[in-house]
């Protein structure tokens, strides 16, 4: 799949004021970017009635403000989608990378020495692994600003915990699944803890408050307890 040979979304009335752009049910990075790709036009084109553009693993929710109903909203997007060309909007500049400092182990990752028993590794290979890649990130969710990441190494793979924490310490960083991601706030998960960081990924009082945004790319350095 290429990013600029154009994907046709379907498009839905999900709301009074929302609308619903879906491409196919897969997670691609490549249709991810197109994704962001049609976010950004979308928002360019200044297209009135517009309050904001959502994206998540394949879809792209518009809100409308107040003022404007998803009805009325959707022959513009109609309109929109037949005409946009996703080569106008440069994919390579839709992200940045982070550098997300970890510690690993011990009482920041209290889930690591079970995780790599279940896994028949060391320790010190679940850490060489899950900072040997660049991760993508798909969408923002669950709790505010938690990113969700591709590109975990299938190794590490592992189910969620059958009884999830009721307080996830802010900065723990965590697999679920297929996934491994950053909880930016104390809140309740059942992700394997595996580290954490120190880094604030979420300050209400910044624009915007998320620190990482869907498209951006993650690089996980470890640092000592000290």
């Amino acid at each position: 799949m290429m990013v600029n040979a154009k994907l046709v979304p379907k498009i839905d009335v999900i709301s009074e004021f929302a609308l619903n752009l879906e491409w196919q049910p897969i997670i691609s990075r490549d249709q991810h970017r197109q994704i962001l790709q049609c976010k950004k036009a979308l928002l360019d084109a200044n297209i009135n009635g517009i309050s904001s553009v959502i994206p998540t693993f394949h879809s792209l929710t518009i809100l409308s403000d107040a003022g404007t109903s998803s009805l009325q909203l959707q022959p513009q997007i109609e309109s929109f989608i037949d005409q946009w060309n996703p080569a106008d909007v440069d994919s390579d500049k839709l992200g940045v990378l982070h550098e997300i400092p970890v510690c690993y182990g011990g009482i920041f990752g209290p889930d690591l020495d079970e995780l790599a028993e279940i896994k028949s590794l060391k320790p010190r290979e679940i850490i060489d692994i899950h900072t040997s890649v660049e991760y993508y990130v798909y969408m923002i969710g669950f709790i505010a600003g938690f990113p969700y990441l591709g590109g975990l190494p299938e190794v590490l793979h592992q189910p969620r915990r059958n009884e999830p924490r009721v307080k996830v310490p802010a900065g723990s960083v965590g697999i679920g699944g297929a996934q491994t991601g950053i909880y930016p706030v104390e809140a309740p998960g059942g992700w394997h803890l595996i580290g954490r960081t120190s880094a604030q990924i979420f300050q209400p009082e910044s624009r915007p408050p998320a620190l990482i945004q869907p498209g951006d790319r993650i690089r996980f350095v470890e640092i000592n307890h000290d």
